[in-house]
């Protein structure tokens, strides 16, 4: 049984001390490839040189809307540095980008929209697939998205409804990836989206070092603990784990573009 963790942050400070102690023990943990997401540009630099390292390790980068914020007096620099890092056919995708209105400081709803936009288009314009962040913002999400239909990618760390999921697979470019929450005891409603996800749709994730699932809830997460979320969605699915697990990776190596 092989398994994809398609969103992870292994250039996180919370690996500093064990990095490629954690990287290297995921191919005996039937890991056999990590997406590692750079945020902002600089964490960019970082992810791709851990995959330039590892084998097993793909890249993605994009401004998310805490870096896209934090670089909002020079935005358009920051965008261009972006441009000239996926030039360098590094990245499997651009991401992970999109729209938080949890967090107040982060910009309007119309200033993050712009940010947002300027990356989907840059993504058609180097063929890449997206990583797309979004809370508690679906409605403007799925708005923004019909407007782009050239787009493809996922939706990153699922967090909505039945209902919402549906919204989303109306969308027939864009996939629903889901993670630890799914086995938290509030995630019943993700947990729910996740079962009703089609085959074809469905992917799985860490976004270590967060979100860690049952049992692990608490520790710091890793790409190996990927396994206890593809677990609990065979079990809701009435499914095993090993074609779970055998689901999810080919759609991560169709989306992606992976060579394992």
């Amino acid at each position: 049984m092989q398994l994809i963790d398609t969103h992870c942050h292994l250039t996180n400070d919370r690996y500093d001390n064990d990095r490629d102690t954690v990287i290297t023990a995921t191919l005996e943990q039937d890991i056999a490839h990590c997406i590692t997401i750079g945020t902002g540009i600089a964490d960019g630099h970082a992810a791709r040189t851990l995959a330039q390292k590892y084998n097993h390790i793909s890249c993605a980068v994009g401004m998310d809307p805490f870096s896209s914020n934090d670089a909002s007096d020079n935005f358009s620099e920051h965008l261009q540095q972006l441009d000239e890092l996926l030039n360098s056919n590094a990245f499997c995708a651009l991401g992970e980008i999109g729209l938080d209105y949890y967090y107040t400081d982060l910009g309007s709803p119309q200033v993050q929209a712009k940010r947002f936009e300027q990356q989907l288009e840059m993504a058609v314009a180097h063929d890449l697939p997206v990583v797309i962040h979004v809370r508690d913002a679906h409605d403007d999400m799925i708005s923004i998205l019909n407007n782009h239909p050239k787009n493809r990618g996922v939706i990153h760390s699922f967090t909505g409804d039945v209902p919402t999921a549906e919204r989303y697979l109306q969308l027939e470019q864009w996939m629903l990836s889901y993670n630890g929450i799914a086995t938290f005891k509030n995630g019943t409603d993700v947990l729910a989206a996740a079962t009703i996800t089609p085959t074809e749709r469905l992917l799985i994730e860490t976004d270590a070092p967060y979100l860690a699932p049952i049992p692990k809830r608490g520790r710091r997460n890793e790409p190996a603990y990927v396994a206890h979320t593809c677990k609990r969605i065979a079990e809701a699915r009435n499914d095993t784990m090993e074609n779970i697990a055998a689901i999810t990776t080919a759609n991560a190596i169709q989306l992606f573009n992976i060579a394992l």
